[in-house]
């Protein structure tokens, strides 16, 4: 009972060495004492730069403070730096020896002298910045710590010892800082702030406030803590203290970024993403949704260039192009485009009737039915929006018949409704037809392309026998979903048509039944983050745990750090590590045969027929395939290849090569691209910078 009267009150404070500077802060030095310090490293060996400050020169641990930089910027590098032996740590005589002669000399270290001219001593130089204050990652060759003390609020401020055997633990949290709406303030500091919460479902972001469950300075049930570990240093002569440290993980951007919204569970407050997708939805949007859009907008830019092949533009003072005495051109390219239309079309059909299978059985029991089942199997459908699904798929005919009957295609095999191509897909449309796995594994065993040259047809018998492609080159592009939702204003045919497949992708999700599958959370598409990607804000709270003394002693959460961004990888702020990539000094034969073969390629055998037809097509015809008219020029036809085979059956390959010459055609290729785009973009004068280099050679004189 004694010991409980005579408890001292637990603070968290910026570290030791940062006191004196913060009592002499104009504005609210009381917040800027209880504020954790944010320290800055440029070198892989930052612990043992840490270590080497706190022995050598603590009072000059505010010249490590972090501040706002950028690569053409650069903060100069702490005063002190120079001075210290980062490769060996002075023993308890040397420490001693150092205060012995810094007295007689007068020159006792103070905060004040720790003090440099340019500032870099003073943390509140900062605030006058007004870049943000960005922490880059290891990769850009920077590290960062999260630096406090935790003392006792008595004459001394003595640190707080910090008892493992009692469970008594500190670590720190990483906070989200997210502008709230209808806000009007610029300041991250006067935004919300939320807790990194981890829960079955993956990690989300919980808000905090007067108006939540729990508060800023509170911790959240499962939220996530990062280690702090311990420092003893003796500053300036005086008794021993302890820093309290931790790496900040700056490269965990994308994850804290990613992280959606919380919705509170109750399976323990676990909590799940808020806005996350229903898995269905995802795999009905991935493999359905997108692949029929993108088929819609390649028939429209294949369509666009039929009309140019037939009427190519004519600038002033340029030559009247040749008159076509025919349009076999323009009969190849529409061919081509109908072809690889109409096979991606079929994997998207087969995907989409799974999906019917597994996800609305009882609507595709409706696809599949004969006409004299049909009525009583719509009737028992369980809802309107499956009926309205069912609608859609009856009513969304082919209108390309009259197109693809005048072509080189026929049109007796060709589905006349998206219902029939789903039950064709699946081997449900005429008797006789193979099985649904048989389809599937003929689609997915097919290693010939589709090139339908006429009759009789000349193709790999493992294709499907009917036509129904989704989109097309021709007049109209392809079967619209005749869906019951208003088209809107001001939108062209292809926006038109997307609109209305994604219209249909929403009847499919309303019509799923029961609760939500969980979403992948590694997904891009698993769900809506929280605030601004580009420009998300964090600060950092420090927490002192004792768990065994119940709730009259609750964790104590320090004040928030100076707000700060997390760089991305490729920040064009961030500083970069100097990469030298070496060339090979002796381009000769001579030279070149020296390298050693040493990476391998493996090649499957359609891959090695796919090379094989590459290799008829020169640069030149990649290069003038791009180009617009008149230097246009479709690439020449490289003729019909397989897998590569030979006496024993197809075969793949192993081929081995040198990583410096790869590297060499590489840099090669790459200032061809670079030069040919420069043509368009005006890229080349922002991306190179060259100097001369004297006295290297290919071969040595």
């Amino acid at each position: 009972m004694v010991t409980a009267l005579v408890r001292h009150e637990v603070r968290w404070l910026c570290p030791e060495p940062f006191w004196a500077a913060a009592a002499d802060a104009s504005d609210a030095p009381l917040e800027v004492v209880r504020r954790p310090a944010i320290l800055r490293f440029a070198t892989d060996t930052f612990m043992e730069e840490l270590l080497a400050v706190l022995a050598h020169r603590p009072c000059a641990l505010t010249q490590w403070a972090a501040k706002p930089e950028t690569w053409d910027d650069p903060l100069p590098a702490p005063a002190a730096a120079a001075s210290l032996n980062v490769a060996a740590l002075p023993s308890t005589f040397e420490r001693r020896r150092e205060r012995r002669l810094a007295a007689a000399a007068g020159r006792r270290a103070t905060p004040e002298s720790a003090s440099t001219a340019d500032g870099t001593g003073d943390p509140q130089q900062a605030a006058s910045d007004p870049r943000p204050l960005k922490l880059y990652q290891p990769a850009q060759q920077r590290f960062y710590l999260v630096a406090a003390a935790i003392v006792c609020k008595k004459p001394g401020l003595p640190d707080r010892p910090v008892r493992a055997g009692r469970q008594e633990r500190v670590s720190y949290l990483m906070r989200r800082l997210v502008r709230p709406q209808g806000t009007t303030s610029s300041d991250p500091a006067d935004w919300d702030e939320y807790a990194y919460v981890l829960g079955s479902a993956g990690a989300a972001w919980r808000r905090l406030g007067p108006e939540e469950p729990y508060a800023a300075d509170e911790i959240v049930p499962n939220e996530e803590r990062l280690p702090l570990f311990g420092v003893e240093y003796q500053k300036c002569g005086k008794a021993p203290r302890r820093l309290l440290a931790g790496v900040i993980p700056t490269g965990r951007r994308e994850s804290y970024v990613g992280a959606p919204a919380f919705v509170a569970s109750d399976a323990a407050e676990g909590g799940t993403p808020a806005a996350s997708l229903d898995l269905r939805r995802e795999v009905f949007d991935t493999r359905v949704t997108a692949p029929w859009s993108s088929l819609i907008r390649q028939a429209l830019n294949d369509r666009d260039r039929l009309d140019t092949t037939k009427n190519p533009p004519v600038e002033i003072g340029d030559a009247e192009p040749p008159a076509e005495d025919d349009d076999t051109a323009a009969k190849r390219l529409r061919k081509a485009s109908r072809e690889q239309i109409q096979t991606a079309s079929w994997y998207v059909l087969l995907d989409f009737a799974k999906f019917l299978e597994r996800w609305l059985p009882d609507v595709w029991k409706t696809v599949v039915a004969q006409p004299q089942n049909e009525s009583a199997l719509y009737d028992a459908l369980g809802s309107n929006v499956e009926k309205a699904v069912f609608d859609v798929l009856k009513t969304t005919t082919c209108n390309l018949r009259s197109v693809l009957g005048n072509s080189l295609y026929g049109d007796s095999d060709i589905a006349t409704s998206l219902r029939e191509a789903l039950a064709a897909i699946r081997g449900q449309w005429q008797p006789g037809q193979p099985t649904a796995q048989q389809i599937e594994d003929d689609l997915e065993a097919v290693d010939q392309p589709y090139d339908r040259d006429g009759f009789p047809i000349a193709l790999d018998p493992r294709w499907p026998t009917f036509l129904f492609p989704l989109s097309d080159c021709g007049t109209v592009l392809g079967p619209v979903p005749n869906t019951p939702h208003p088209p809107s204003p001001g939108l062209d045919e292809a926006e038109l048509a997307i609109e209305q497949v994604e219209a249909l992708a929403d009847m499919v999700e309303a019509a799923l039944p029961g609760p939500p599958v969980a979403s992948d959370t590694d997904s891009v598409l698993s769900g809506a983050t929280i605030g601004d990607a580009r420009d998300a804000w964090f600060a950092i709270r420090c927490v002192y745990e004792r768990p065994n003394c119940g709730p009259f002693h609750p964790p104590i959460v320090s004040h928030p750090t100076e707000p700060f961004q997390l760089a991305s990888y490729f920040d064009p702020e961030a500083p970069a590590r100097p990469i030298r990539i070496p060339m090979p000094l002796d381009i000769s034969p001579a030279g070149l045969r020296k390298y050693k073969k040493n990476a391998g390629l493996i090649v499957s055998d359609l891959l090695c027929g796919q090379m094989r037809r590459i290799r008829k097509l020169t640069l030149a015809d990649l290069v003038l395939s791009v180009l617009p008219w008149p230097f246009h020029k479709d690439l020449p036809d490289p003729g019909k290849t397989g897998p590569c085979s030979g006496g024993s059956g197809s075969f793949g390959m192993i081929c081995s090569l040198s990583i410096p010459i790869v590297t060499l055609c590489a840099l090669i290729l790459l200032i061809i691209m670079v030069t040919l785009f420069d043509t368009f973009f005006r890229w080349l004068p922002l991306l190179f910078s060259c100097r001369p280099l004297l006295g290297l050679k290919g071969k040595s004189p």
